[in-house]
């Protein structure tokens, strides 16, 4: 399989975040895209931008139009990195693995697009 790397394709919804109670934060993600995508993993962001090994949350494959939401296993806001494939790993060999990045304190929210 060959697999092209590019910056997660995705808009921010601003939207408001209410303090996080229970299990840990709720990410909700948005395919807006023509393919299957996936989470993979996302990490907690140091001051410096470096990111904990530590994945804290992925889900299984949702289709274009589908709305998730991923517990994330945390319940402190803080910034985090987001990796994606748009594709189907495997079954196509033209899967694209997206990343991109958010400041849990103000949005919990990702759309991805092709």
């Amino acid at each position: 399989m060959i697999a092209r790397r590019r910056p997660l394709a995705l808009v921010l919804a601003l939207v408001p975040v209410a303090a996080g109670a229970g299990d840990g934060i709720v990410m909700t993600f948005v395919n807006t895209s023509s393919r299957p995508a996936n989470i993979s993993g996302i990490y907690e962001l140091l001051s410096d931008g470096t990111s904990i090994d530590d994945n804290l949350g992925s889900s299984d494959l949702f289709a274009p139009g589908q709305t998730i939401k991923v517990t994330l296993g945390i319940r402190t806001c803080t910034r985090v990195e987001v990796y994606a494939w748009l594709g189907d790993t495997a079954t196509e060999d033209d899967a694209e693995e997206v990343r991109g990045e958010t400041d849990l304190c103000r949005n919990r929210t990702m759309v991805l697009h092709d």
